[in-house]
């Protein structure tokens, strides 16, 4: 299971090396985002088995962390150089592709509470107007 943890760590960190790219969301995607949030939060448990495990469980993704970093910092710098909308493009897609993936996993979470929706839109809105309204972007 080390090697496992190892190549999450590794992807991890390369998502984390590109901007606007979280390694929650590969974490996400490749499905052990909650067993992550779980482990950071038993960190502090009473309980010595769980801390134990939790422990275990982010030393495997942090070594597997650290390496990826350097290889980002080693390749993925390198190539951003020459390639930097084919690489973006392919985060992008992750991103993209990781949002049928929530709207399947909190459909019956979400049943009668479209309200919440409007935070997305807010949140849509507020990117939009930063993005729209920044003197940098717009030339000036």
């Amino acid at each position: 299971m080390f090697v496992l943890q190892f190549i999450r760590g590794m992807l991890m960190a390369m998502a984390d090396s590109v901007p606007g790219v979280s390694g929650g969301t590969i974490a996400f995607i490749l499905g052990f985002y909650d067993k992550f949030i779980t482990s950071l939060n038993n960190i502090a448990s009473k309980d010595k088995e769980k801390r134990k495990e939790a422990i275990l469980f982010l030393a495997k993704l942090g070594v597997g962390w650290g390496l990826g970093f350097v290889l980002s910092v080693l390749f993925i710098t390198s190539v951003f150089e020459t390639h930097i909308y084919s690489i973006s493009s392919i985060f992008l897609g992750l991103i993209l592709g990781a949002i049928p993936i929530i709207i399947l996993q909190e459909r019956e979470t979400m049943k009668g509470k479209y309200h919440h929706l409007l935070f997305t839109l807010l949140g849509l809105t507020l990117v939009f107007s930063i993005t729209h309204f920044n003197p940098i972007i717009r030339g000036g």
